[in-house]
């Protein structure tokens, strides 16, 4: 090895060579040699300037380190930092193939203000430049470039009589960029502003570029993978400003990284905000933007022109934290905007798009309410190529409001969105995560509010698709000592929607989770829970489908412990769900569809004494959940939603009164073909509780149309509707408040099967020449809630196309023994006109009636509708069902045919909730 020793005015290097293996230059080799003098009187000297180049056209792995001399101090103004740029080149490889090229670039420090009091200002901090290149054309082993800018740290005044001396950060800038052959490529810059300096210095800027055209960062293969990396980071302006709040560095970063090879090409793009300044004897009054947090902006796009066959692009953004003053006003976090947008279309390729935004958080402060910075990342991949995959992600956090004394900071709001499309057979996936920030907590005020949250997920493609997304909201923080309201929950929204337009899967799953309030002080009422949104679609051409939406709202906070001031509790959020699924082909693919809702708990009443009322409680937030599936392929449908209210609070002391319970309503629906199992269930709980079910399903030229069941009750009801062709339900309790079954069409083996022991009905419709053209189950379970009586009510609807008598056969009563049973009755219509009605007051009665029992309804001709109704009046415990068959001769081939042609069923079942007093529609029929 051999050295060399570089002399100029304004450094000393050292190099280190080695041929063919690596050369360092290093500026200056004497730490401090550039470092500028000190002066107790007048002004610092200026830090000298660093240059270092290390460029060996004969050495593998070149590396440049450069770093400017420090500013002196002054008893009046602080020197400057020096300047440093750092470059390094290199254009040979190892006898393995590999390149490397390594740049650091540091800014020197300004200098300080040493005097007492100052009136001066301390130096800037140097500027960085760091520039990396590595070219191998042609080399089959790793090659590699990475740079590093620092800027100078500004010189502080920690004695200035007017709190502006601070010298600022020194300015950033980086590049970076490698071309290698069939190997690997690995490129990386980054670039930093320099703090600023005590005293209310700001912070120095952060850029990456290479001074032209074209990405800063960049890399270059012919077939091996790229991974391009750079960022920049705002400087952090001085938190100590005195009477002056300084805003944090900004940062946008717009394409400045890129790459090209045949493989795998990844670029990533980080953007962070400098934090603003802050100061301890600020009173306020002044820009609302001082002291706030550097806003961070990152915008990647790109469309693949090197045909990379796995093609990710990912942008990051980060706010700066808001600047505080111990006693003054304070600086909101900076915002974060992440944007991508990845196209490719190379066959059997994917693309990736992936985003992440943070706000920043707000500053400590006494007199303010700075928000927490918002947050927004937007994602979307589109995928083009035969068989090719399209992924989307994106991430949102709202930053966290800032601490007060008189008034909390609300939380940042989040916003994610993230789109995935695929086409010419491709999959796509999509996901989307946002997270309100959290409210602050004060000392005697009211806390800030939490953040919102919106998530938004989307996939669409021809092969398969997934999408999700989960969105929360904020928490309110509590207040810290003993006045002031709690700040409220803050609300939540996710949507997720798969869509496949060819063959193949779909799911979508949705979450939404709202913010709970934050406790509050002595003599405040409760703040409210968060509401929570969430709904999920799910479709494909041909494949299964699946849907789950959960929603849960936040809960509310008591009120305050005054004993001698009744305070409310606040109420709960209300929560929504929202799930369908659909397959329209596909055979025995399935649709599933879940949604689930709960509304928040209401908070408790405070306060009160003997002498005083008691604080009211607050309501419970309602539960609404739906749930819709559809398979038309041949395949089963199931949907299933459940919806709970949230429970009112609990009021403090007579005579407050309690919360009321949130309402809960749940409706589920499933339809099929083919007579394929359709089947819906719903539960809802709430005061009151409603339930609905409504199912559909058709077997070749026979469509079972609807069934339907619904609920309504004071605490809890829950529905089971399902309709299938061929083979049906069995006269069993399934423990559902009301529950209808239909079957269009039934087989031999099952209606011989349901028919059982009721030897009449078996010789009216089981013998030579008969059919059995739809049977039904249906029924109803009490409350049990202690009311006095409801009315359960049951029906099914058969449409279909018959000429001759029809014949009904009811074969078995279910008797629960209702322990308050009142009446039942029974009606059966035929094209709109009443057949049969009886009315019972009698248990005995009516199972008598309805144990093996044919009846002929009369002759029909043409397209008939034929409504069998069961109303049930009832208190208490336990139940009652039935089930019944109905058909006919069967006709001559040609006109069954006709039948078949023209044949619908329809089943209904409904429940409602009634009191004793009855209406007019109530009354016994005769």
């Amino acid at each position: 090895m051999k050295a060399k020793l570089l002399l100029s005015a304004a450094a000393i290097g050292f190099v280190a060579m080695s041929p063919a293996i690596a050369e360092t230059v290093t500026i200056p080799v004497i730490p401090g040699s550039l470092d500028g003098a000190s002066s107790t009187t007048g002004d610092g000297g200026a830090g000298g300037d660093a240059t270092a180049i290390a460029n060996s056209p004969t050495d593998s792995t070149n590396s440049a380190s450069a770093t400017g001399g420090a500013g002196g101090s002054g008893g009046n103004n602080g020197g400057k930092g020096g300047a440093a740029s750092a470059s390094a080149t290199t254009t040979t490889t190892d006898a393995s193939g590999n390149a490397s090229s390594l740049s650091t670039a540091t800014g020197g420090a300004g200098g300080a203000v040493d005097s007492y009091p100052d009136t001066g200002n301390g130096g800037n901090g140097g500027a960085a430049a760091a520039s990396a290149v590595t070219t191998a054309p042609g080399a089959p082993g790793t090659v590699s470039a990475k740079s590093t800018a620092t800027g100078g740290v500004g010189g502080g005044a920690p004695f200035s009589a007017t709190g502006t001396g601070g010298g600022n950060g020194g300015d950033a800038t980086a590049s970076a960029m490698a071309i290698g052959g069939s190997g690997p490529v690995n490129v990386s810059a980054s670039a930093i502003g320099g703090n600023g300096g005590f005293g209310g210095g700001a912070g120095g800027s952060a850029r990456l570029s290479n001074g032209g055209t074209g990405p800063a960062v960049f890399g270059q293969s012919s077939t091996g993978p790229v991974v391009v990396q750079g960022s920049a980071t705002g400087g952090n302006a001085d938190n100590n400003g005195f009477d002056l709040l300084v805003g944090g560095v900004s940062v946008t970063l717009s394409n400045a990284v890129g790459g090209s090879t045949t493989g795998s090409l990844s670029l990533t793009q980080s953007a962070t905000g400098g934090a603003g300044g802050g100061g301890s004897s600020a009173l306020g009054g002044g820009s609302p933007t001082d002291g706030a947090g550097g806003g961070a902006t990152s915008i990647l796009s790109g469309s693949n022109p090197s045909g990379a066959s796995a093609y990710s692009l990912t942008a990051n953004a980060t706010g700066g934290l808001g600047g505080g003053a111990g006693f003054g006003g304070n600086g909101p976090g900076g915002s974060a905007t992440a944007t991508v947008t990845a196209a490719s279309s190379v066959g059997h390729g994917s693309v990736s798009a992936v985003t992440s935004a943070t706000g920043g958080e707000a500053g400590f402060g006494d007199f303010s309410d700075a928000a927490g910075g918002a947050a927004g990342a937007t994602s979307a991949a589109t995928e083009s190529g035969l068989g090719g995959a399209a992924n989307s992600s994106a991430s949102a956090v709202g930053g966290s409001g800032g601490y007060q004394i008189d008034t909390g900071g609300p939380g940042g709001d989040a916003d994610a969105t993230a789109t995935g499309t695929a086409t010419n057979g491709g999959t796509a996936s999509a996901g989307a995560v946002a997270s309100g920030g959290a409210g602050s907590q004060v000392n005697d005020g009211s806390t800030g509010d939490g953040g919102a949250a919106n998530a938004a997920a989307s996939a669409t493609s021809s092969a398969g698709g997934t999408a999700n997304a989960r969105a929360t909201g904020g928490d309110a923080i509590g207040v810290f000592a003993t006045f002031g309201k709690g700040g409220n929950g803050g609300a939540a929204k996710a949507s997720a929607v798969s869509q496949v337009v060819g063959a193949g899967n779909s799911s979508a799953h949705a979450g939404a989770t709202g913010g709970s309030g934050a406790p509050s002080g002595f003599d405040a009422s409760g703040p409210d829970g968060g509401d929570a949104s969430a709904s999920a679609m799910s479709s494909t051409k041909s494949g299964s489908a699946s849907a789950i939406a959960s929603a849960t709202a936040g809960a509310a906070s008591d009120g305050g412990l005054n004993f001698d001031v009744p305070t409310n509790g606040g109420n709960g959020g209300n929560g929504a769900a929202n799930a369908t699924a659909t397959t329209m082909s596909g055979g025995a693919a399935a649709a599933t569809a879940t949604a689930t809702a709960t509304g928040g708990v209401g908070g408790g009443g405070g306060g009160g004494n003997t002498s005083v009322p008691g604080g009211n409680g607050g309501n419970g937030g309602n539960g609404t959940a739906n749930a819709t599936a559809t398979a038309m392929g041949g395949g089963a449908a199931m949907a299933t939603a459940t919806a709970t209210g949230g429970a009112g609070g609990t009021a403090s002391a007579a005579p407050g009164t309690n919360g009321v319970g949130g309402t809960g309503n749940a409706t589920a629906s499933a339809t099929t073909s083919r007579g394929a199992r359709a089947q819906a269930l719903a539960t809802a709980t709430g005061s009151p509780a409603s339930a609905q079910s409504t199912v559909a399903t058709s077997l070749g030229r026979v469509s079972l149309a609807q069934t339907f069941a619904s609920a309504s009750t004071a605490s809890k009801a829950t529905t089971n509707a399902i309709a299938q062709g061929g083979a049906g339900q069995m006269l069993v309790n399934p423990g559902q408040s009301a529950y209808a079954f239909a079957t269009a069409l039934p087989g031999k083996s099952y209606s011989t099967a349901l028919i059982g022991g009721a030897s009449m009905v078996a010789d009216a419709l089981l013998g030579p020449g008969e059919a059995v053209f739809g049977t039904s189950v249906l029924g109803a379970n009490l409350s049990g809630d202690g009311s006095a009586a409801d009315t359960y009510s049951a029906s099914s609807t058969f449409d279909f196309a018959y000429r001759g008598d029809l014949v009904l056969g009811l074969i078995a009563p279910l008797d629960g023994a209702p322990t308050d049973f009142q009446k039942i009755d029974f009606t059966v219509t035929v094209d709109g006109t009443e057949a049969l009605s009886r009315s019972f007051t009698s248990l005995a009665t009516a199972g008598a009636f309805f144990a093996d029992n044919p009846l002929n309804l009369g002759a029909v001709s043409g397209v008939a509708d034929v409504v069998f109704s069961y109303d049930l009046v009832a208190g208490g415990s336990g139940g009652y069902g039935m089930d019944l068959a109905f058909g006919g001769a069967v006709p001559e081939p040609s006109t069954w045919a006709m039948m078949l042609m023209g044949f619908a069923g329809l089943g209904y079942a409904a429940l409602k909730r009634a009191r004793e007093s009855r209406s007019a529609l109530d009354c016994p029929r005769t």
